[in-house]
């Protein structure tokens, strides 16, 4: 078994890590490694043990651990020798962390369940949840108040019970009138709402005209008050605004002085059309023209009177 990993959401992935080395080991085959991770980064592994064909039969359940992003894992450990056809591994929280497994018993499947409060240094001992026929016919989660969401649906009837302060309690089920033969698949949202999805393989007479039917399922469950606020929205939200001082303006005259040459009027005369005037020098030079006039009609008048 091999952990490889990727910092930068797939693009490039790290060199292959040998996390177990069953030849070495002694075991004849490995199969279906099912990881997690928990809140604190440390990572949990869960794998199968087989016989050699032409059985091929699940005999043993192995676990492991990594506390530094899977670059070194813990020496392998059986979590039980038996058959076991379905299995899961779940962290919740910091340290939390959930194993459940299905086991041949007397006909029938029974589920089993240990977990550990320290991140898989020590485990609790393994309890019998309960005997059903249906070994394909079971899911778990862990919704977002961190509690353990296990699903069976057996005879068309679909079972849910949830773990909890160190308890098992059955929901409401829901009959489905689907057929045994199937795989359930079940995940919840950050809203609490579990969804479940069941691939039924239908029976036909000709095996090359096998058929499947796809069913999806879900309802919302009921979280802690902390939990059930709305999540916050992806698009950004203005700030409250908040009260500010009014300030009245009190209109003042003001004096404003153009920088730009305003227009003297004599654009519009003919002739003088895009001709420069500057209005400032003319008015300068209006006192002394009118002195020029003054003193030019006193002297046609003495020059008359001669």
């Amino acid at each position: 078994i091999y952990f490889i990993h990727s910092a930068d959401a797939g693009d490039t992935w790290s060199a292959p890590l040998q996390v177990f080395d069953g030849p070495s080991a002694g075991w004849d085959m490995v199969d279906r490694p099912i990881l997690t991770r928990t809140d604190n980064g440390h990572m949990h592994l869960m794998w199968w043990r087989r016989s050699l064909p032409p059985n091929s039969n699940p005999i043993a359940l192995a676990y492991s651990r990594s506390e530094d992003l899977g670059q070194t894992w813990s020496e392998a450990e059986v979590v039980v020798e038996a058959q076991t056809y379905w299995a899961d591994i779940l962290g919740a929280g910091e340290r939390f962390v959930h194993r459940l497994w299905s086991e041949a018993d007397g006909g029938r499947d029974g589920v089993w369940h240990s977990y550990s409060l320290d991140g898989g240094l020590t485990w609790s001992q393994s309890e019998q949840v309960l005997r059903f026929l249906n070994r394909d016919g079971l899911a778990a989660t862990v919704d977002p108040a961190g509690r353990l969401q296990l699903l069976t649906l057996a005879e068309g009837q679909l079972a849910n019970l949830v773990w909890q302060d160190e308890e098992w309690r059955e929901e409401a089920g829901l009959q489905t009138g689907l057929q045994d033969n199937g795989n359930l698949a079940a995940s919840v949202s950050l809203a609490g709402e579990l969804f479940l999805s069941y691939v039924e393989f239908l029976d036909t007479a000709e095996a090359s005209a096998a058929e499947s039917r796809l069913y999806a399922m879900w309802r919302q469950l009921d979280l802690p008050e902390e939990l059930s606020a709305p999540l916050p929205s992806l698009t950004p939200t203005q700030p409250a605004s908040t009260a500010t001082p009014t300030v009245i303006a009190e209109p003042t005259a003001t004096v404003v002085f153009s920088t730009e040459q305003e227009p003297s009027g004599l654009g519009d005369i003919p002739g003088l059309a895009g001709f420069p005037i500057n209005l400032d020098l003319l008015l300068a030079f209006l006192p002394v023209l009118l002195i020029v006039g003054i003193g030019l009609v006193v002297g046609l008048r003495i020059i008359r009177k001669r």
